[in-house]
């Protein structure tokens, strides 16, 4: 199932594009709805090939298993990211984030997701939906603390 959730930010699209590239931008976009610590420990910028396993944590504390995150690919010219991920649960969850200038001052924001849980999909795909979400909420918040300053 694919799934796409666009929004546009008030930062210049450099600025969230080394953002996107930070491991602790992805602990705050996804915190404290969720909780992955090999990100908070891992190097402080995604690499292609880099590959992390760890627990995922619900509210920072309620197990939901093990997670496996592959950055795929980084492409600097593009601003795109790929990453290739799964866990018991899910046999696919693959992520790509693009950043697209709109002006020197905004940028648009893509997440795009395709995902396979077997006959959990619809269900996962809902709660993806509700993640991405909020997720784009944080990123706004994100956008909005970077230009004030």
């Amino acid at each position: 199932m694919d799934f796409e959730r666009t929004s546009r930010l008030e930062a210049p699209a450099d600025l969230v594009w080394a953002a996107v590239l930070r491991t602790d931008t992805f602990s705050y976009v996804a915190g404290p709805l969720l909780r992955y610590p090999a990100a908070e420990l891992a190097e402080t910028r995604w690499m292609p090939d880099l590959v992390l396993e760890d627990r995922l944590l619900l509210l920072g504390f309620i197990p939901l298993g093990r997670h496996r995150i592959r950055i795929a690919s980084v492409d600097e010219d593009a601003r795109r990211l790929r990453t290739e991920e799964g866990s018991r649960l899910l046999r696919r969850w693959e992520h790509e984030i693009v950043v697209e200038a709109i002006d020197a001052a905004s940028c648009r924001y893509t997440d795009r997701l395709e995902i396979d849980a077997g006959a959990l999909t619809p269900v996962v795909a809902i709660l993806a939906r509700l993640l991405f979400r909020y997720r784009h909420h944080r990123w706004s918040r994100l956008a909005k603390g970077s230009s004030s300053g």
